[in-house]
């Protein structure tokens, strides 16, 4: 029965990222603003703005440019980047040196931090030890992951300056260095998912302990 469901929840996927690309694309097409002024600046003349507009199809109607952009996802070619005037799918690969450590080091420190709260909060669920791990749980869930990394940054690099914000030491350079810097981002990502986690694990705890209560006779 499970199976027949599966081609409809493709199907859903499939055409949800259409619309999400359809819409994108076009929210990006009303803004104001031409790319071609913009990279060329404002000392640029029509000529030279209508020839880049040219290179880069700005030129062609609507519906082309959505069809040749589509297109150059599926080939893997996501374009130039107006800003830095390189492939974004370079910009992509080298994002990844810092974005993949990033999210390895946040994982560890949801399942190291979360699960031994969870456990700490469905043991003392009757005591007000639970109340204070509950708070602050809750706490952790509703604070936004950008607005905790600037906490981070004023807590490690004001205060303990332990490293300078916005810059990222290269592993080739010095990899604990690296591996330093990039432990404040890795907790403003981790520490919502902890609180999270620590909630789920401690009432799946909860649960479990009723039912080996109920299975032993205890009502």
């Amino acid at each position: 029965m499970k199976m027949r469901y599966l081609p409809g929840k493709i199907f859903s996927c499939v055409l949800t990222l259409w619309l999400v690309s359809l819409l994108t694309f076009l929210v990006f097409q009303v803004l104001p603003g031409n790319p071609a002024q913009i990279m060329l600046g404002a000392e640029a003349t029509p000529e030279q703005v209508a020839a880049l507009e040219k290179t880069l199809g700005l030129d062609k109607p609507l519906s082309l440019r959505y069809v040749h952009w589509i297109g150059g996802v599926f080939r893997g070619d996501l374009g130039v980047s107006l800003r830095y005037a390189q492939p974004v799918r370079r910009l992509m690969v080298n994002s990844l040196k810092v974005t993949l450590p990033v999210a390895g080091m946040a994982l560890i420190f949801i399942v190291l931090m979360g699960i031994p709260l969870g456990l700490v909060m469905g043991k003392y669920h009757w005591q007000k030890r639970k109340f204070i791990f509950s708070s602050l749980t809750q706490i952790g869930t509703a604070i936004p992951s950008f607005w905790l990394g600037i906490l981070m940054m004023l807590t490690f690099a004001k205060l303990f300056s332990f490293f300078t914000p916005g810059a990222f030491i290269p592993w080739e350079e010095d990899w604990l260095g690296a591996l330093a810097s990039l432990i404040p981002p890795a907790l403003a990502v981790a520490l919502p998912k902890v609180a999270v986690l620590s909630r789920f694990v401690g009432t799946a705890y909860l649960e479990e302990k009723k039912r080996r209560l109920y299975s032993h006779g205890v009502r």
